[in-house]
């Protein structure tokens, strides 16, 4: 708490947990684009599956626009993409070179699978860091 009473950031977290059903997802746009009310800046990423495999996401971001959902050539990533290699939980190592990090208020999120083996659950964490006007 700063010394006037008002917080001055938040940190957050905003997850998608994808369930395959003891079968390996199909690779492609996840089910559930997220809108974000509120700006905020992402400061890192986590990724946590069921087992030992490997997998790598993007992470697409736009305005809301009728019509035009957030699509590859709105990739947040810069080809830095969140990703597991023979492993069964991992995070990004700040600063995440290449990202977007600054996602402005009323942005839409879509995840997209580019590629997966083995795992069958997972959890994929954006850590943000929202400010809040006092």
């Amino acid at each position: 708490m700063a010394g006037n009473g008002c917080i001055s950031a938040v940190l957050l977290t905003i997850p998608v947990v994808v369930q395959g059903n003891n079968a390996v997802p199909a690779p492609g746009v996840l089910a559930g684009d997220l809108r974000i009310p509120f700006s905020f800046a992402i400061q890192n990423w986590s990724i946590m599956a069921d087992q030992v495999g490997s997998i790598e996401l993007d992470i697409w971001a736009r305005p809301w626009v009728a019509g035009s959902p957030p699509l590859v050539g709105n990739s947040i990533c810069g080809g830095n993409y969140p990703a597991l290699v023979g492993a069964e939980s991992g995070q990004g190592a700040p600063p995440l070179a290449g990202w977007t990090l600054a996602i402005p208020a009323g942005y839409w999120i879509r995840w997209n699978l580019r590629s997966i083996a083995t795992i069958t659950f997972f959890t994929l964490s954006l850590q943000v860091r929202r400010q809040i006007a006092a």
